[in-house]
């Protein structure tokens, strides 16, 4: 078995009309064994995009719904805040992050403030440059890491040193 990994990479070909600049569509496509996949294509038929001011939103219309004003988050909030490296650990007992961070990067790390006790604290952390270029670390829930694995087409076991 191979040490190296093999990563897959994608392409993005988005189509613009050379006149208004309007984006006419998109292609996504990966390699796999030396062979292109579309992985999606998309062309835009109707440009449904409203100009500025042209609806005025209000919900007087819904009549059967009761909208709750909750500025205090008392129903809940999946609204991230940023919290520091401390809150973090402070919220669970494992985390991931970068020993040290890039050259050129800074640290974000976000998370809903409002995240039940009982299960694992979901976090964001964000990596960005000045220039725009980022990555990120996200923690996934234990349900959604088996989901993941059960879809990966290959795996790796541990070496035997």
């Amino acid at each position: 078995m191979s040490d190296e990994v093999q990563r897959a990479f994608g392409l993005v070909s988005v189509y613009f009309d050379t006149t208004t600049y309007e984006m006419l569509g998109n292609r996504v496509t990966m390699e796999k064994d030396g062979q292109e996949i579309l992985v999606s294509s998309h062309k835009i038929l109707v440009n449904e995009t409203l100009p500025a001011g042209a609806v005025w939103l209000d919900l007087r219309d819904l009549q059967e719904i009761q909208i709750v004003d909750d500025p205090d988050r008392v129903y809940g909030d999946l609204i991230p805040v940023v919290i520091s490296e401390q809150e973090l650990v402070g919220k669970t007992r494992s985390a991931y992050l970068l020993k040290e961070i890039p050259s050129g990067f800074s640290l974000e790390i976000t998370a809903s403030p409002q995240q039940p006790a009982n299960e694992p604290f979901i976090y964001v952390a964000s990596y960005r440059s000045e220039t725009g270029n980022y990555f990120v670390i996200q923690a996934a829930i234990p349900t959604e890491t088996e989901y993941l694995l059960q879809e990966v087409d290959e795996a790796t076991s541990p070496r035997a040193d």
